[in-house]
């Protein structure tokens, strides 16, 4: 199967905020044929693939692209939401409404047009990702191209540089700060509200010290969450969902069950190596559990036009990926992705260096890249500037956990889910900030040695943990886990 047999979609399922009659040509052409919608001073022009909806009330208006639904009202639709939003915000203003996206989960951007002013909000990690022209912050677009098309920018020098530094693969292809690979083009982070009005990024979250919680208290108050996102999900979609041998995709799976008859389950594999043993422990789960599955290798060979439509349109940092892989097997499936579990566990948390909650600008750029973190120092300086990332404002959440959830996530996960969209559309159940923040509610021991999950797959589906888990390169034990479940399985077949 070639690309355009995959119906290829230019800057797929993207959209364009641009000053009326402002836009360059090369941007005009790009965005032609797209739906246009009036927020007044600007026009919002949408991909024909990207779902819109909308809600108003009174002179508040809420436009929002992408899927998005209430983890504690699921009877809500997308129209139903955005009104809600307009309203919250016009009867209590920006504080309540914020406090309101809590429970919203899904992959998504907000538009919100107020007093004649427009804000962005990105869903809870990114994963619709948004950047802006620093320079006059009028243009907002899906792409960073795009937004270098409104503006005349080029490559950058710095990311020129670093497509070609020996270090870009050793943690991810991906540009330090908030920089994109354009000139005078940055990317919006996550729990952040963009005022096209101010120019500038006005943090919201988080709030409040987090409580501690034990892991079953967490499990009890997600659990439903999860399900209820693929119940519903299934109602509308056909669900190609993502398992490998790891634990996030193994909650991914347990959350599953309910729709597990009707979803397909993939994995893509090496011959050697981590993808190899993925496959390996999804077979046997699929065997065991009578799941419909399909399995490929991860890497697909593209022809030289195949080539040239990706590094036009998609990221010129990243030497591949799997979408185009994943694209010809689940065409017209809703993928569903675990990747963003991890805020809830451990990242840069793994390395008992990283424990200090002190931090600066050299630090931030170490945990980007160890050789780079002189070069890189500036962007990160500017990167804490724009964000607003001080040890104050983060109450008793650690930095490292802020850090990764607002630039690793949105600035590399956030490309590669953009791209994707070219081909299908991404969806990942713990992309709500409720439930990242119940699973940060726990002990550091909690989270690092996964408790949580643990008690969500033992509560949802606990025969998922019978098949062996392969995470960080080697198998965690789950025998306690299994005893437990089998002592609770006798124990009620004596009653």
């Amino acid at each position: 199967m070639k690309l355009k047999e995959l119906e290829y979609r230019r800057f797929g399922q993207g959209w364009f905020l641009a000053p009326k009659k402002s836009i360059h040509l090369p941007a005009r052409i790009a965005t032609f044929g797209w739906n246009s919608v009036d927020l007044g001073t600007h026009s919002l022009r949408i991909e024909k693939h990207a779902k819109h909806s909308a809600g108003h009330h009174k002179d508040i208006s809420v436009h929002v692209i992408g899927i998005v639904m209430d983890v504690q009202d699921f009877g809500l639709d997308e129209p139903e939401i955005c009104a809600q939003l307009a309203e919250t915000l016009k009867r209590s203003g920006w504080s309540a409404l914020y406090e309101r996206l809590m429970p919203l989960a899904g992959a998504f951007i907000l538009f919100i047009r107020h007093q004649g002013h427009i804000s962005v909000i990105l869903d809870a990690v990114g994963s619709v990702p948004a950047y802006y022209d620093v320079e006059r912050g009028n243009f907002v677009a899906s792409h960073p191209q795009l937004v270098a098309k409104a503006i005349g920018s080029a490559e950058s020098d710095v990311a020129k540089a670093w497509r070609d530094h020996p270090a870009l693969g050793r943690g991810g292809a991906y540009m330090p700060g908030l920089l994109t690979e354009f000139t005078g083009v940055e990317l919006i982070t996550p729990n952040h509200r963009f005022s096209l009005k101010d120019k500038r990024m006005v943090r919201f979250y988080p709030t409040r010290d987090l409580p501690q919680l034990s892991a079953d208290e967490i499990a009890e108050r997600i659990a439903p969450m999860l399900s209820g996102q693929l119940i519903k999900l299934a109602s509308s979609y056909r669900l190609a969902i993502s398992l490998s041998g790891g634990v996030d995709t193994r909650l991914t799976l347990a959350a599953s069950r309910a729709v597990s008859s009707s979803a397909t389950y993939f994995t893509y594999f090496t011959k050697q190596g981590i993808l190899a043993t993925d496959r390996e422990v999804a077979s046997e789960l699929a065997t065991s559990l009578a799941l419909r599955h399909i399995e490929f290798p991860s890497s697909t060979p593209l022809t030289d036009e195949e080539r040239r439509l990706k590094s036009k349109y998609e990221t010129m940092l990243r030497k591949g990926n799997n979408n185009f892989a994943i694209a010809k097997h689940i065409k017209g499936l809703l993928h569903i992705r675990s990747n963003t579990l991890e805020v809830g566990r451990v990242f840069y948390l793994k390395n008992p260096a990283n424990y200090s909650n002190h931090f600066t600008s050299e630090k931030l750029s170490r945990l980007f890249r160890r050789d780079t973190k002189d070069e890189f120092q500036p962007y990160f300086r500017s990167f804490m500037d724009k964000t607003a990332f001080k040890s104050q404002n983060f109450f008793n959440l650690h930095y490292t956990d802020i850090f990764y959830w607002e630039h690793r996530l949105p600035v590399s996960y956030g490309a590669l889910y953009r791209d994707g969209r070219a081909y299908f559309e991404t969806y990942m159940i713990y992309n709500c900030r409720l439930i990242l923040e119940m699973m940060l509610s726990t002990s550091l021991e909690n989270r690092t040695s996964a408790a949580v999950v643990f008690a969500l797959i033992e509560k949802m589906w606990p025969e998922t943990l019978e098949a062996p888990i392969f995470s960080g390169s080697k198998f965690l034990d789950t025998s306690r886990y299994r005893t437990a479940q089998a002592t609770m399985r006798s124990a009620n077949e004596q009653v």
